[in-house]
Order: C-alpha cells, then sequence, then structure tokens
C-alpha cells in the first residue's frame, strides 16, 4: 500500500497555477448534509459507512447501489485495497457512494468538483494527479428527467474504475497486455506508453510478423523490445511474459497509460486486450456482442454497420440520443433507385409522410422529365428538391444522391414513409427500406481524442449518445466533456485536480431485458453485478 501512503502524503495544487502536474488530492471531501449513510446488507461496504443516499433519494434504490459493492468484496486484493483507501491507515473520505435524486442535487452538493455532462446516470470523480477515484455519484434520473432503471449495474459499472486504477495500471503499475486471435505474416503491433517521465512523453515498442510467429512468440519479442528500449527502462518500466501475454511493469510516482495499434496489408486478425484499458474491453465485448453485424476494429478507431430503429426501446431508457429540442436523433436511411425510360414531361411525384411533420400529412416532391434526363439526373433533382423543401429540412430530414440512387435521411425519431407515383410514366422508383424505419448507418468511434463520439450523431448534443445497433441491442459511449477530451483511463497532465470518468456500456433490447458490465481485474476474473438480472441472461 506504498501508493495509498504516498497520495496521502501530497497536497492539493491548483492546476490554473502551476505548471507540474505532480499534485494531489490528499483528502476527499466529507459526505455532504442531507445524505444517509446505507447500512443494509450482508455488508456494508467497505469497513462499513461508505455509501449513502442523499436528497430525494430512496432508501430502496440506496439498497439497489449497495448491492454490487457487497459483491464487490470477492474481488481479494482490490477489495482489501480499497478498504485501506476509503478508511482505516489514511483516515480519508475516499471509497465514498452517494445516490442523489438527480445530477442537480449533485452539482449543490459538490459544486467544485467535476460535474455530469448532460443525461448523465453516474460519475465517479478522479484525481487529476494521480488518477485515483476519489468518489462516485449515481443518479436516480438523468438531466432530463428519465429514470435510471437500473441502479445496481450502474454502481457496478462506475465501479469499474475503481478497480481499473487499483488492479491496473494507475497505482500498483502494473498493466497485462494479451494478444489475440490469428497472427498474419507482416502485421505490426505497436505497444505506445505515455508517462509524464519518459522524454517526450510517450515511448513505443513494435514487433512485426514473420513465418512462423504465434501469439507467444509475438509476446516474447514485445517484451524483449520493452526491456531493450532505454527510454523506456531507465524510466523504471520493466516488462516480463507467459504465453501469449506479457506484463509491463513500473516502478515510479505517477500513473502510466498504454495504446496499441494494428497495422499490416489485409484484414486484421490480431487483437490487443489492455487489462487496464477502455479501447481494448470495448473492441472485446463489440466483437462478442454485435452478433453478426460488420465491424472492424483497428487500433483504437472501431468501425460497425448496423441498422438503426427509431421505435426499438421507445420508453424507459435513460441514455437516448437527443438534439436541443430533446428530440430523438434515431437516423434513418431510405434508398430510392430510379430505373426505366426517360420520357419528356413526365411528372413525378415522390411524397413523404412522418408524425412529426406537417400534421402527418404526406409533403409531395415534384419532379418534371425532359429530354436529355438520365436516371441520375432524376435522382439528382429528387435530392435537390428534398433539400430544398422547408417542411422536410425542419423535420431534419435530408437527402444526398449517387448515380441512379437516392438516399434519404430521416432523423425525427419515427417511422418515416415514402411513396412514389409517375402518373402512368415510364419512370420507376424502388424504395428500399422505407416503411419500417430502418436504415444501414456506418459509424466511427475513435477513443482517446477530442473528437470521442459517434461522428454521425454527435454534432447536436455532446452528452449521453447511443445508436441502436439492432432491434434487441444498443451500444453506447457516455461521452464526458473533459479538459483535453481524454478517456477516463487517460490521464491529462495538468488538467484540473479532479476530472469525471468517461466509460461506455452495452444494453440489450427490448426493454432492456439483459444488461451487463464486465469487470475485469489483472488475474482475468470477473464480476457482475449482484442484482437486476433476469433468467436467461449472459453472466459475461
Amino acid at each position: 500500500m506504498k501508493h495509498l501512503k504516498k497520495i496521502a502524503a501530497l497536497g492539493i495544487f491548483v492546476s490554473a497555477l502551476f505548471s507540474t502536474n505532480a499534485f494531489a488530492i490528499a483528502n476527499a471531501p466529507p459526505p455532504p448534509p442531507g445524505c444517509t449513510q446505507i447500512t443494509a446488507g450482508p455488508a456494508s461496504w467497505p469497513e462499513g459507512g461508505h455509501s449513502y443516499y442523499c436528497g430525494a433519494a430512496t432508501a430502496a434504490n440506496g439498497a439497489l447501489m449497495l448491492a454490487p459493492l457487497n459483491g464487490f468484496t470477492n474481488m481479494g486484493k482490490t477489495s482489501t485495497e480499497m478498504v485501506n483507501l476509503a478508511g482505516g491507515t489514511n483516515g480519508t473520505n475516499r471509497g465514498n457512494f452517494y445516490l442523489f435524486d438527480t445530477p442537480a442535487e449533485y452539482a449543490a452538493a459538490f459544486p467544485t468538483y467535476a460535474q455530469p455532462t448532460p443525461g448523465a446516470i453516474g460519475l465517479t470523480v478522479r484525481d487529476g494527479g494521480t488518477g485515483a477515484a476519489i468518489f462516485t455519484a449515481i443518479f436516480q434520473r438523468n438531466s432530463f428527467g428519465v429514470t435510471n432503471q437500473f441502479i445496481g449495474n450502474t454502481t457496478a459499472h462506475e465501479l469499474g474504475h475503481w478497480v481499473d486504477a487499483l488492479e491496473g495500471a494507475v497505482l500498483t503499475g502494473d498493466e497485462v497486455i494479451y494478444l489475440n486471435g490469428a497472427v498474419t505474416v507482416g502485421h505490426t503491433i505497436t505497444i505506445s506508453v505515455t508517462n509524464g517521465q519518459i522524454v517526450g512523453n510517450t515511448a513505443s515498442v513494435s514487433v512485426t510478423s514473420v513465418a512462423g510467429d504465434t501469439l507467444t512468440t509475438l509476446s516474447t519479442k514485445l517484451k524483449n523490445a520493452v526491456n531493450a528500449t532505454a527510454a523506456l527502462t531507465s524510466k523504471g518500466f520493466t516488462a516480463t511474459s507467459s504465453g501469449a501475454s506479457f506484463t509491463i511493469n513500473y516502478v515510479g510516482t505517477s500513473g502510466p497509460t498504454y495504446a496499441y495499434t494494428i497495422t499490416g496489408a489485409g484484414a486484421i486478425t490480431e487483437q490487443v486486450w489492455l487489462d487496464s484499458g477502455i479501447r481494448a474491453s470495448a473492441a472485446a465485448l463489440l466483437t462478442h456482442s454485435l452478433h453478426g453485424n460488420p465491424a472492424n476494429t483497428n487500433g483504437d478507431i472501431f468501425t460497425f454497420n448496423g441498422k438503426a430503429n427509431c421505435n426499438t426501446s421507445a420508453s424507459g431508457v435513460f441514455n437516448r440520443q437527443q438534439d436541443s429540442d430533446l428530440k430523438y436523433i434515431c437516423s434513418t436511411n431510405t434508398i430510392g433507385s430510379m430505373s426505366g425510360t426517360i420520357t419528356n414531361n413526365d411528372q413525378l411525384t415522390l411524397t413523404i409522410t412522418d408524425p412529426a411533420m406537417n400534421g402527418g400529412i404526406g409533403v409531395p416532391i415534384h419532379v418534371q422529365a425532359m429530354t436529355g434526363d438520365t436516371t441520375a439526373t432524376l435522382a439528382t433533382k429528387f435530392k435537390n428538391a428534398i433539400n430544398m423543401n422547408g417542411t422536410l429540412s425542419g423535420a431534419k430530414i435530408t437527402a444526398t444522391s449517387s448515380g441512379s440512387n437516392i438516399t434519404i435521411n430521416s432523423g425525427t425519431g419515427n417511422v418515416t414513409t415514402y411513396s412514389y407515383f409517375n402518373a402512368g410514366g415510364t419512370e420507376n422508383m424502388t424504395l428500399v427500406n422505407q416503411g419500417n424505419g430502418e436504415g444501414s448507418t456506418l459509424s466511427t468511434l475513435k477513443y482517446n481524442s477530442a473528437a470521442s463520439n459517434w461522428t454521425n450523431l454527435q454534432t447536436a448534443w455532446p452528452g449521453a449518445v447511443s445508436i441502436f445497433v439492432t432491434d434487441s441491442e444498443t451500444f453506447a459511449e457516455v461521452f464526458a466533456a473533459q479538459t483535453g477530451g481524454y478517456t477516463d483511463r487517460s490521464f491529462p497532465g495538468g488538467g484540473g485536480i479532479n476530472f469525471q470518468s468517461q466509460d461506455w456500456y452495452l444494453q440489450q433490447n427490448p426493454g432492456f431485458r439483459c444488461t451487463w458490465y464486465v469487470i475485469r481485474n489483472a488475474g482475468q476474473s470477473r464480476i457482475t453485478p449482484t442484482s437486476g438480472f433476469p433468467a436467461g441472461c449472459p453472466a459475461t
């Protein structure tokens, strides 16, 4: 526990006044007035006295928050370290879990600490100097008033931040890196280590696969590369390997962070799992959970094609994508393909109907075929007419065209329907996906950058965002607008004395029948929330 004593010994600095990032919070704030200690359950965690319900939060929901914390005592080493961190040896209030009714209640209680983003259902405040968690807040309702029906699961999710810090690289200094998948000759795996003690802040090691390589030989090569890199070894980094995994050990005063890339010709067949890294966990769960949706993971970029259905989980959802008007942005694409022969003066009409537009009355778009037109020019005419129509643009319905195809994007959040009429003309339009509210979307998610968001949905509302991947699943990322746009596993030097955690989670529909979070410790064991799992839900 030497690292915990170091934390207690450090003072508080304000980053705006100092260029150094060597600061830490020695004492977490005490429980605010109006908070009641939660003692229900078999072993109030940890050592009792560190979980509270506050303000308008209910005791019953407080018990839901406590349940996964009680289950956490099975984690062995991490549980012991959290007990020591939360009380006992250093007398701080670290380790506290608070249940508030709304983010506004939390903000009133802790105005000088990290604040939740719109729609947040919980946050973990971290020490900006060490990355150690200070306390966690869970909300019964988000800032839009939507009820959090999964308080226990949300708590387990936030508990993952503590696990990452205490079992991962932030305080203990050990980062276990697992290689998986198939080895392809010519592919290069690069591991990057970022730490303020390293000259230039970052050092990298790489290995390129050759004939005869296996995951084990690549792991050994990467271990050897770390031990042969003076930029790392001179700052306290060493490595060992075992089978297809290797461990980078760091002995120092500030927590390093790790990243990886995999490059090479053809499909990327290798996988890298960082034991305390968000990218690895996300890639692993997404690979397991997308169930047939085409996807690709390369380094810290994840791209998938999926179906978006605006009627999926229409009620009881606490993290729907919303714009400034609180409308759903559940974009769907309908493709109209022009065909047939061109007849001069034919009158062509595409009528677009949506409950949120024009009182539910269809909006007709008229195009006239003329001599010299082709199916491609007709598609362009329809595209232009749609984009110039104020009623459609006001309802977030837009269009693009390519060749003879026109793609109509509807962001109304409802099922938008289309009908085509050629009045006996010779020009035809075949509508694909029309009438069912579904369409193909291409989304790219990049971690560890200020642009960490769902690029096709993020522009209007940078809060909690969701993409409905299929009728039965949702992948969601909570995007915290932190200083520098870092993820919670990447700690910016001098970024403030505290900042909130950012993470992802996976939810399943309908009705969120199965919601789970996988929390991994250094030994690769897994825990899941101890309540709220209907029969038949997966444990990992």
